[in-house]
């Protein structure tokens, strides 16, 4: 099912960029991949484009660009050559080494095609894999709204990390930004990372998760509040929506800064937290280069149910842009959850349970 929804989301890529070429191409492989970008002048391959070999299969970046379009990009098939020891590969070496080819189109603004037949990614979604970038916007962000970013890591977090079976978890979740314009962020819940003491790590499903869960609640009923004890496996689903609108607002004039004219973009990201014995919820990674992959069945059916959502999603939305019908309210949306629109802003709120300086004192005694 996994293999099916990544052909899928392919296709749908392919059918959403398709369009008419104008200008001529060079054919050097058989794998093509049709986009549409526009330059500020005339293409500068070198500096404006990269190839990069990730994990043996290349893979052509170009963002950005005004006034010409790149109108196809065709990578080579054989992924068992390498491009050297230098990971990044200007897009002109990858050309010259038939790794790659490319066609550049003018296309006069009557044809420039609609929204929803542009460009499918978003240019700065690589601001979500640099912490230091988020860090210093949630800083930013916080001070200018007089708000508490309570998920980073800071003096306030409890020594002590949440367990399951004796194994140290992260909570990997994460978030869709199915459109760019009107920006659209819904929350799709993920699985368990457990890390043994051997080393060795793995993956826990919810469902699993949630019994262990609620057990521990139940033993230490006296520390949580009535709402968390009936639910915290949700309360702690809330902690994570909350995070992830936060996210998306400190970062929405830095990563949203393209306009709608230019493309209208989706993307996953996951967010991986660290969970205290309180049940509070620490960011600790962002990721938007994600890799599904079948090698773990717990991991492989969370993956089945993202790309199936999300392509049931993007086809509903994009349907509505064709015909000119207001996106929101959404259907379909499987177990995704709004958490961030032009109008609207998840926010939990809760006493968040930290332990004190004194608290700490008292135990130690």
């Amino acid at each position: 099912m996994l293999i099916l929804a990544s052909i899928a989301l392919l296709v749908l890529l392919e059918v959403s960029t398709r369009r008419k070429i104008i200008h001529t191409q060079k054919n050097r492989s058989r794998s093509s991949s049709s986009v549409v970008l526009q330059r500020k002048s005339t293409p500068d391959l070198a500096k404006d484009t990269a190839c990069i070999d990730e994990e043996e299969s290349s893979v052509i970046r170009a963002f950005e660009l005004n006034g010409f379009y790149v109108q196809k990009l065709t990578l080579s098939e054989d992924r068992g050559e390498r491009l050297g020891e230098n990971s990044n590969k200007s897009l002109d070496d990858c050309l010259q080494t038939g790794k790659a080819s490319i066609a550049w189109s003018k296309y006069p603004p009557s044809v420039q095609g609609h929204p929803w037949q542009r460009l499918n990614s978003i240019p700065n979604q690589d601001m979500f894999d640099d912490y230091a970038v988020i860090t210093q916007a949630l800083s930013e962000y916080s001070n200018e709204n007089n708000i508490p970013i309570e998920f980073l890591p800071g003096i306030h977090q409890a020594n002590t990390g949440l367990t399951f079976q004796g194994n140290e978890i992260s909570l990997r979740a994460y978030f869709l930004i199915a459109s760019v314009d009107p920006l659209i962020v819904l929350y799709h819940p993920g699985y368990l990372n457990t890390s043994r003491s051997d080393g060795t790590k793995g993956v826990t499903g919810l469902d699993e998760w949630e019994i262990d869960l609620n057990q521990y609640v139940n033993r230490n009923s006296n520390v949580f509040t009535t709402s968390i004890r009936s639910n915290p496996l949700d309360h702690i689903h809330q902690q994570v929506m909350d995070a992830q609108s936060i996210i998306v607002s400190s970062l929405r004039s830095k990563a949203f800064v393209h306009p709608a004219s230019m493309e209208n973009g989706f993307t996953i990201i996951a967010t991986d937290f660290k969970i205290d014995a309180k049940l509070n919820v620490w960011l600790s990674n962002i990721e938007s280069n994600l890799h599904f992959s079948d090698n773990d069945v717990t991991k492989s059916e969370n993956d089945d149910q993202i790309l199936s959502s999300t392509i049931i999603l993007l086809t509903s939305i994009r349907k509505k842009e064709s015909q000119g019908e207001p996106i929101i309210p959404l259907k379909q949306i499987g177990r995704f959850r709004p958490v961030y629109t032009d109008s609207f802003q998840f926010r939990y709120k809760f006493p968040r349970i930290v332990r004190t300086q004194s608290t700490e004192r008292k135990r130690q005694r």
